[in-house]
């Protein structure tokens, strides 16, 4: 049996709306998403990896704007109607490049898919982008 691999860069993204960025970014919108071990609600706490590298990044430049775990719907219409949004981890595409401005990886996932014998052609017909499955 064959393996699907495909690489997934998530990503810290800000998005800017074609307005110039605010000297004082005290009002930053900042989105995570639940999905453990990533960003999720501890109790009713921001807790997760990119949470917690965003409140490194706030501590090193002195912002104490708050963490919202939301979810992923609302979390993209909001950084698509907001201006100063940031999403702290997200899949990086085609689509999302146009509207949003990616500025690092937080980590790359390897994601694997495996089927019965006999049924790769049936799934790619619902899917052509999976390959080697």
């Amino acid at each position: 049996m064959r393996v699907l691999a495909s690489f997934v860069v998530v990503s810290l993204i800000l998005l800017t709306s074609g307005h110039a960025m605010a000297a004082d970014a005290s009002w930053l919108h900042i989105y995570g998403m639940e999905g453990r071990p990533i960003s999720f609600l501890n109790g009713n706490q921001p807790d997760g990896m990119v949470v917690e590298l965003a409140r490194e990044v706030q501590r090193r430049i002195g912002s104490k704007d708050p963490i919202q775990i939301i979810p992923w719907a609302r979390a993209n219409a909001l950084a698509a109607s907001k201006q100063n949004a940031l999403l702290l981890s997200i899949v990086r595409t085609p689509e999302r490049d146009r509207y949003l401005r990616f500025v690092g990886p937080v980590f790359y996932s390897h994601i694997s898919a495996y089927a019965v014998r006999n049924r790769a052609s049936e799934l790619r017909k619902r899917d052509p982008s999976l390959q080697n499955l």
